[in-house]
């Protein structure tokens, strides 16, 4: 009896480990597919790296005449490993540093960093959202109503927050976790999208 437990638990063991890679090869797969589209359509440059189970997928070059690098990294350690997606774009012209994101998104890093919080007394907006900026006056000055009725357009795309550092003029977004679907993903895009039309605005 007790050998027959012992081969039922093995057996579901390497089961499990079987499921297990067949699970993280699809995932794998779907991820690449989404990175391998998204860089053929805008003639970006790919590149992929395999830690263990996982496919870490990025991609970088002109997108709209903007320098972009999006790419996932693994963070952590042991059981607390995970995926985090990453999208910056280089050498935006903005000369003040600015967060934007999702309202309980913010600490009081902001405040710590000099940035101070700012209201477009706009109800819908400020419940939704929580802007800070070093410098208010540039920060209202180029963000206008057309960019704060895409902001709203982005409510449930926009899952992290989008910081701009002027000292490294570089404007940054990311993910907790992987993008493993074509909604998630476009999701994502989206953010892109939106931060392009950012540092446009700002040019014009």
């Amino acid at each position: 009896m007790e050998v027959l437990i012992l081969i039922l638990f093995v057996g579901g063991f390497i089961a499990l480990i079987v499921w297990a890679f067949r699970y993280a090869s699809r995932v794998n797969k779907r991820k690449a597919k989404l990175f391998e589209d998204f860089a053929l359509a805008h003639n970006l440059q790919l590149k992929q790296d395999k830690i263990m189970l996982a496919t870490l997928n990025g991609v970088k070059g002109d997108f709209k005449g903007y320098d972009l690098y999006i790419y996932e990294r693994m963070q952590g350690s042991g059981k607390n490993r995970h995926v985090v997606t990453y999208v910056e774009f280089k050498q935006c012209p903005f000369d003040f540093d600015f967060k934007i994101g999702k309202e309980n998104f913010f600490t009081k890093t902001g405040k710590l960093l000099g940035m101070t919080d700012i209201h477009f007394n706009d109800d819908a907006l400020d419940k939704k959202f929580l802007f800070k900026s070093k410098n208010e006056d540039k920060f209202r000055s180029f963000f206008d109503y057309k960019l704060q009725a895409e902001l709203s357009a982005l409510d449930k795309a926009l899952k992290g927050s989008i910081y701009y550092s002027a000292e490294e003029k570089k404007m940054t977004y990311s993910i907790y976790g992987a993008t493993p679907n074509q909604k998630t993903f476009d999701e994502m895009i989206k953010v892109v999208n939106f931060m392009a039309m950012m540092i446009g605005n700002y040019r014009n």
